[in-house]
């Protein structure tokens, strides 16, 4: 039997749009992907997907749901087949499913191991006569106290066990303290504090969970920054800093073009915070990954590097193009001045003036190509190794029109034909057994827009799921005015109002839909996610969900009023006088009951 753990691990390994992909030519439809449904013939795009909250929806056929589900349906597998179909697909031990019952458990316990420790080095930076040489520290690189707050920065004393006896003193094991990454032991077995001395930088998953921490050095110790091992619940090369606040950022958008600032480090991302600019990640103290690419992907359609103003900046600049191209993401770059990395530029530039630089940016691409084209030596070995460096970066692109562009600028710069660069970009991918193709395409592109038509009941779901906070308003008249919805949706809503009450303001999307039993729960939630929701204005929503609150409570009274008249009729064609009685008292207070609604004086 799958575990819940395989399929956590398949859902954190597999993109739902990748695997899409494969089967339905997907566009970028605003923050959903979009494409002709492969569950039924169709002229016009039905099929969508949330890249972000990895799930499907057909508006046409009714089809939803989330990874497991596509391969079920589009396989013909059950959930066990396509369980194991995945984690065979994607190398994850079946096994996975089958360990330890108290995984699950353990990886909790770390959480709130890692959460006292942010405390506990966020207390020191604002509370402690200790944490006055980081707080110097922050104020001379000009991050302001309040950011410093939002962000829950801390300070590790140069102590070896500072940490570690505030660890015991609240009865925490320090041998948990060490899985989570907390902690050190020598050799000799003594335990002592892994950040010593250190600005802390608290480091969240993609659902905002601190999973572990970075530090600063403040007197000049090697490494300048040390980051938390991987842990249980940390892995480094699966998570970019600042990445749940940036997606926050771009859920807020109505329009525009979805893009992202990536960037080196810490500071620099808090550089960009510091002028309001949230729509910003930076990696983690390692090398930039295909997984960080397709973490992106999920998200923006185009992500803007920004890197040190240096030769080190633009070569790192350069060997993240071949990830992005892969994952066929739009890539730029800002070209910073000469020695100034972001947070050096915003210290001496206002907002303002980096626009200025962004409306200049240049197409990743290109700036590769330019690069490489300005190092030739002039010579014809230098020409064959420049091309040879550039096919490097170009052989996973199968975008025929893309690849005919790149080779015209190098056949341009290089002063070779076209055709001799093509030639010797499919000799060297024929030795490597990946002979180019050009792409083909699946289908024509069509347009049109499917509009879909939702129910009082949907819509006040729809409007909880991106604005949970207003149950905190309206909890008990959201479930009474859904009490009439279909059995479906009212597993849904059910989900959704526990979901947010016991969360902290977020609805964790996938959390919920775990929770539903039923595949029509499920199928539901999907078309309610994928759809695009309106509401990010606070008092907006409030007014839209005291407004559909009466429209579902107006719909449930007409159900209800259809009953009773039917159950009238039957009665009088049986002369039931005391039960005429009792159903036109009834329908006497529901007609009332209905004015007050029409009125607006029914309390909501």
């Amino acid at each position: 039997m799958a575990g819940h753990r395989l399929v956590d691990q398949i859902k954190e390994v597999v993109d739902l749009v990748d695997l899409v992909s494969e089967t339905v030519r997907l566009k970028r439809s605003g923050r959903r992907y979009s494409g002709l449904c492969p569950f039924h013939a169709e002229k016009t795009p039905s099929f969508f997907v949330d890249p972000d909250k990895q799930l499907f929806y057909c508006f046409g056929c009714g089809t939803g749901g989330d990874v497991i589900a596509f391969v079920m349906k589009h396989r013909g597998l059950d959930f066990h087949e396509a369980v194991r179909y995945l984690a065979e697909r994607y190398n994850i031990p079946l096994e996975a499913g089958s360990g330890d019952p108290n995984r699950a458990g353990e990886k909790e316990e770390l959480y709130k191991l890692i959460e006292e420790a942010q405390a506990f080095y966020h207390g020191l930076l604002f509370y402690d006569r200790r944490g006055k040489e980081a707080h110097e520290y922050l104020r001379k690189r000009g991050v302001p106290e309040k950011l410093a707050k939002e962000e829950k920065l801390g300070y590790a004393p140069d102590e070896w066990d500072a940490l570690l006896n505030h660890f015991r003193r609240k009865g925490f094991d320090p041998e948990k303290g060490i899985k989570a990454g907390l902690f050190v032991k020598s050799s000799g077995g003594r335990i002592y504090d892994r950040f010593r001395r250190r600005l802390i930088f608290p480091i969240r998953d993609t659902k905002g969970r601190v999973v572990a921490f970075g530090g600063r050095s403040l007197d000049g110790t090697e490494p300048k920054y040390l980051n938390s091992p991987e842990t249980p619940i940390y892995n480094k090369g699966s998570l970019l800093y600042q990445y749940d606040r940036a997606r926050k950022a771009l859920d807020s958008l109505t329009s525009g073009n979805r893009f992202v600032f990536l960037v080196e480090g810490y500071m620099d991302a808090l550089a960009f915070h510091r002028v309001g600019e949230f729509r910003v990640v930076a990696t983690l103290g390692t090398a930039f990954t295909g997984r960080h690419a397709r973490l992106l992907k999920r998200m923006v359609d185009e992500v803007v590097l920004v890197y040190d103003g240096d030769s080190a900046g633009r070569k790192a600049m350069m060997r993240i193009f071949p990830f992005l191209l892969k994952e066929q993401i739009r890539a730029s770059c800002v070209l910073l001045p000469e020695g100034l990395d972001p947070d050096d530029y915003f210290r001496s530039h206002n907002r303002e003036d980096f626009e200025a630089l962004f409306r200049r940016r240049i197409e990743l691409g290109s700036f590769v190509l330019e690069e490489h084209i300005r190092d030739w030596d002039g010579t014809t070995e230098g020409k064959i190794a420049v091309v040879r460096e550039l096919h490097e970066f170009l052989k996973d692109l199968d975008d025929p029109i893309i690849l005919r562009d790149y080779v015209r600028k190098i056949s341009e710069g290089l002063q070779v034909p076209e055709d001799a660069i093509l030639f010797q970009f499919k000799k060297w991918s024929k030795r490597r057994g990946n002979s180019q193709k050009l792409a083909s395409d699946k289908y024509p592109a069509e347009k049109g827009k499917t509009t879909p038509v939702y129910s009082p009941e949907e819509e006040l779901i729809r409007l909880v799921v991106k604005n949970p906070w207003v149950i905190g308003e309206f909890r008990d008249q959201i479930r009474e005015a859904l009490s009439c919805a279909s059995p479906a949706l009212i597993e849904v809503a059910r989900a959704v109002v526990d979901a947010a009450v016991q969360g902290d303001g977020e609805l964790d999307v996938q959390g919920v839909y775990e929770k539903l039993s039923t595949d029509a729960a499920k199928s539901a939630l999907s078309r309610i996610v994928v759809d695009d929701n309106p509401y990010y204005d606070k008092e907006m929503a409030l007014m839209a969900c005291a407004d559909l609150i009466k429209a579902c409570k107006k719909r449930g009274s007409e159900i209800e009023k259809s009953r009773l008249k039917d159950k009238l009729i039957e009665a009088n064609r049986q002369g039931d006088v005391e039960t005429i009685k009792v159903l036109l008292k009834e329908l006497q207070a529901l007609e009332a009951c209905e004015m007050s609604i029409r009125g607006g004086r029914e309390r909501i």
